[in-house]
């Protein structure tokens, strides 16, 4: 056998072993959200990945925890700062503020 035998990686199988790799769906549930993504997963497999795309997948999926600080607040007697504890980005199913007995 002479010669290099193997096969050039093409950008789908990149973008595909990515999604793989960090156990993201094939499409996402928003048209924008693919967008967002699909866009950035193409950089990456072009290779020209920059801080300015790394900044769109930022604004687009982080976190209310990425994007501001809570304000301290005291809960059961014990100082907190937790947006869990927020009024305006409590969820359902967040810790409550008081210690269930067993």
């Amino acid at each position: 056998m002479s010669g290099d035998d193997t096969k050039p990686v093409t950008d789908s199988a990149v973008r595909a072993e990515i999604r793989r790799k960090y156990g993201l769906p094939q499409e996402l549930d928003t048209a924008n959200d693919e967008r967002v993504l699909s866009n950035a997963l193409e950089l990456v497999a072009e290779e020209q990945f920059t801080a300015a795309a790394a900044e769109r997948l930022s604004d687009a999926f982080s976190t209310v925890c990425a994007k501001r600080n809570p304000e301290p607040r005291t809960v059961n007697g014990r100082p907190i700062a937790c947006h869990l504890y927020d009024d305006e980005t409590r969820m359902e199913d967040s810790p409550p503020t008081e210690p269930k007995s067993e």
